[in-house]
């Protein structure tokens, strides 16, 4: 048996540094980041919750995850196809842990004219990562009988 392990850095300041540098207001710092993430910072889902953040959802996890996206929100006006939690768009990298490099854009769909935020930096980094053998309970037994 295997088990895989990653590292990754998160780059919560450099986040909100581009938060602060794309949205005026925390208000809209915070719907920005939920438009990135595809859910609000309790947890609720922007399909199902889309002006603001219910706390009521993430403590009910039937309600919490009972929605699809090309049926609840098919041109992604609630939650952008690009978000983190739907990635069903791929003309657009993933903007909080995908390769990005400066130069990608994330696009929220709006009505009547969407918007487009650009320059996304690296938000997390792959650190490192390995895969270590894990003997099975039989092996653990034999070795455990060894006279050492």
């Amino acid at each position: 048996m295997g088990v895989r392990s990653v590292k990754l850095d998160q780059r919560v300041a450099a986040f909100r540094q581009y938060l602060r540098a794309n949205a005026a207001t925390p208000k809209e710092q915070t719907l920005l980041s939920a438009k990135m993430m595809g859910r609000w910072p309790s947890g609720a889902p922007l399909v199902l919750s889309l002006d603001r953040d219910d706390p009521a959802l993430e403590r009910d996890p039937v309600h919490n995850n009972n929605f699809l996206y090309y049926v609840d929100d098919p041109k992604g006006l609630r939650c952008p196809s690009g978000a983190g939690i739907f990635r069903g768009t791929p003309g657009e990298k993933d903007p909080i842990v995908g390769p990005n490099d400066g130069t990608g854009t994330f696009t929220i769909p709006r009505q009547p004219v969407r918007r487009r935020i650009g320059g996304l930096p690296l938000f997390v980094v792959n650190r490192g990562g390995e895969y270590c053998f894990t003997p099975g309970l039989r092996a653990l037994a034999w070795l455990a009988e060894l006279d050492t």
